[in-house]
């Protein structure tokens, strides 16, 4: 695997610092999975957690969530997220993107509740789950 690597600047994504930094490397999830496919098991859950990055990682699995079709991602909302871009990228991917309310399991909006976990599965298993839409 040739994984590409990031800047040692100090900056990354317009953010600075003074302090060392090191490069390190990285790739996006669709080509780590093709790459050692013959050596990873079938994949049946995700746990996605990069701090508000969660979009950057979900456009690079777009391949795999459609192809793999793992039965549960999960990841948390934080402020920082664009959650509408989640939903959409979700939604391109045939995923279903649930939030577990007081209430019980719902499928998600742009109006979930921030600092919290959520769950997406595939569109042809989200009846299985009997949430309730949120309008």
């Amino acid at each position: 695997m040739r994984p590409r690597m990031l800047p040692a600047t100090g900056s990354l994504d317009g953010l600075t610092t003074s302090k060392a930094t090191i490069s390190v490397p990285r790739t996006t999830f669709d080509q780590f999975f093709r790459e050692l496919r013959a050596q990873v098991p079938p994949v049946s859950g995700v746990k996605i957690d990069v701090e508000g990055h969660e979009n950057s990682v979900l456009r690079g699995m777009q391949g795999f969530l459609r192809q793999q079709r793992p039965n549960l991602v999960m990841f948390e909302y934080l402020a920082r997220t664009d959650l509408a871009q989640t939903l959409a990228l979700f939604h391109e991917a045939e995923y279903t993107v649930f939030e577990i309310t007081p209430a019980g399991l719902r499928i998600a909006t742009e109006m979930a509740a921030r600092l919290d976990d959520l769950f997406a599965c595939p569109d042809e298993q989200s009846r299985d789950f009997g949430a309730s839409e949120c309008r």
